[in-house]
Formats: C-alpha cells, structure tokens, sequence
C-alpha cells in the first residue's frame, strides 16, 4: 500500500467515527434550525463589526458597546440548546482531529506531541 491508499484508508476511518457523525447531524440539526443560524449569524457579524472598529479607531464607548452585545450574543448562543450542541461536537471533532494529526506528525518525526500536561506551563507551541 501506498501513502495516498492510506490517506484514503484514514479518511474513511475518520468518516465513521462517533465525533464526525455526531458533528455532522449536529450540524444538520443547526443548518435547519433558523433561530439558531441566526445566533450563528449575529455573533459572527457583531465579531467583523468589532474588528472594523478596531481598526478604524472608533471611540472606546463604540468598542465597548460592541463587545458587550457580542458577548451578551455568545452566551445567548451557548444557552440555546441547538447551538450548544454543535458547538460541543464542533469541538469534540477539533479535538479528534487534533490528535489524530498528532500522530501523524509523530509517524513522520518520532517526536512525541504535544500534551495537554507539556502544553499547561507553555500555552501552546510546545517543542516538547
């Protein structure tokens, strides 16, 4: 076998894994549901609305009033239990990847990866 019919191997792997089917019909779930897309929505475009902001030096009662309302939108989002448990999948499938990656990164140097206990004191970019 080759490289890429492994590859095609792994990725048939990771299609059947509980974390991708779960962030998958999460996401269905949340791609027919209009109040949460508009969660979605409104929390990424209060997000670019700070950013410009920012950027264009707007007065810190502006900035301020923003970043209220998008955090006050987060946790609105958090709350909704459609949002929530794509958000919780989003991240559960994150973290598979991650560690899936891991160990192809540590098949291709023989270094160990990261940790969360080597990444604790670091904050991340660990070099182990």
């Amino acid at each position: 076998m080759d490289v890429f019919d492994k590859a095609k191997e792994l990725g048939e792997l990771i299609s059947q894994s509980d974390e991708m089917r779960r962030f998958n019909d999460d996401e269905a779930l949340l791609r027919s549901d209009a109040a949460g897309m508009a969660l979605m929505e409104d929390v990424e475009r209060i997000r670019k609305e700070f950013i410009k902001a920012s950027r264009d030096s707007a007065p810190e009662e502006i900035l301020e009033s923003l970043r209220e309302e998008y955090i006050n939108k987060q946790q609105e989002m958090h709350a909704y239990p459609v949002t929530a448990d794509y958000l919780a999948s989003k991240a559960g499938f994150d973290a598979f990847m991650e560690k899936v990656n891991n160990l192809i990164v540590f098949g291709m140097t023989g270094e160990a990866p990261c940790s969360d206990d080597k990444c604790a004191s670091c904050k991340g970019g660990c070099k182990n």
